[in-house]
Parts: structure tokens; C-alpha cells; sequence
């Protein structure tokens, strides 16, 4: 493996890792309404092929815990991603990610999340795509942060995804 391919190859795992990322739930910011402020640590891998020179795709999966002291903090998230690289070394980033949030009585909420970065940061936004059971009708969106913190000798990453923003939910009554 050349010098110019490691490094790509150690590159893209951390980003595409990095999609990962979920939600985790707020204050309301109105009847319906709540505010989003979250944070995703996560791990994952993947598998890199190239399909010719400074053109690849990495496909994998990726989960974690949410953490925000709301409603859906420690809920698992996982997060399956697609990230087309282009270029070598410093290379354009191309994301994007379908993560489904799960919690103990099975409802599921989908999010799908999309960025553009390079190496091991990722910039871009985060949109609800549906639910199911308590989570029937959610809708949202905002911005998501991505970096990566540490790679593993065996392709692996793990990192810290911060997601900000307003969605919409019918909670029942507790």
C-alpha cells in the first residue's frame, strides 16, 4: 500500500464515522416545538473501495449513545453511512448518513444526516425523516458538527458529534 493510500485510507474511516451522530431531545422552545442541543459519542468502521485513483467510497456502520439530559438521553443510535472521497491526502468528503434512534418500548426515529469536510471534521446538517410509535410524525432539522477524536490499526474510529436545532414532536403525556 503506498504511502499517499494509508493515508486515505486512515482518513476516511474517522470522517465517515463521524456521520454517525443522532438526537437527542430539549427544553420545548414551544407547545410542540423543542430545541435540539446534543452530543454523540460514537464508534464504527467501515469498508473502503476504491473505484479509481482520488475516487472512492466508504460503506458502514457506525453507534453510540445520546447524551443531553432530555427525554432521549442513553438512547442507542445507529448509524449507517455512505461517504464518497474524492482526491488523496486532504480529501473532499462527501456524506451521507441514515441513523435510527431506538428506545425501550421500540419506537424508532429516523434522521438522516449530510456534510461536506475533510479529514477528520465534517460540517452539515441533520433532518428528521420520520418515526415510528411515539416518535410518529417528528420533524426537524439544524446543524451538525462532527470531528473525530481517535483511529484504531484496525480501520476503526470513534469521535463526538454535536447537533443543534428545532423539531417538532406530539410526546404523550407521561
Amino acid at each position: 500500500m503506498t504511502r499517499r493510500a494509508s493515508r486515505l485510507r486512515r482518513s476516511i474511516p474517522t470522517a465517515a464515522l463521524s456521520l454517525c451522530a443522532a438526537v437527542a431531545f430539549g427544553a420545548p422552545a414551544s407547545a410542540g416545538e423543542y430545541s435540539l442541543s446534543a452530543t454523540l459519542a460514537w464508534q464504527g468502521g467501515g469498508t473502503l473501495t476504491q473505484f479509481e485513483p482520488g475516487h472512492s467510497v466508504l460503506f458502514g456502520i457506525a453507534s453510540g449513545r445520546l447524551a443531553d439530559g432530555g427525554a432521549l438521553d442513553g438512547l442507542a443510535a445507529t448509524c449507517q453511512f455512505l461517504i464518497e472521497v474524492q482526491g488523496v491526502g486532504a480529501a473532499s468528503l462527501f456524506t451521507n448518513a441514515y441513523c435510527t434512534v431506538t428506545a425501550a418500548d421500540r419506537s424508532a426515529l429516523t434522521i438522516q444526516i449530510s456534510c461536506i469536510g475533510r479529514d477528520d471534521r465534517c460540517e452539515g446538517g441533520w433532518y428528521m425523516t420520520g418515526g415510528t410509535g411515539r416518535f410518529t410524525g417528528a420533524k426537524g432539522d439544524g446543524a451538525a458538527i462532527i470531528d473525530a477524536i481517535r483511529r484504531d490499526d484496525r480501520g476503526g474510529a470513534s469521535g463526538v458529534t454535536s447537533l443543534h436545532g428545532l423539531y417538532e414532536l406530539d410526546l404523550p403525556p407521561e
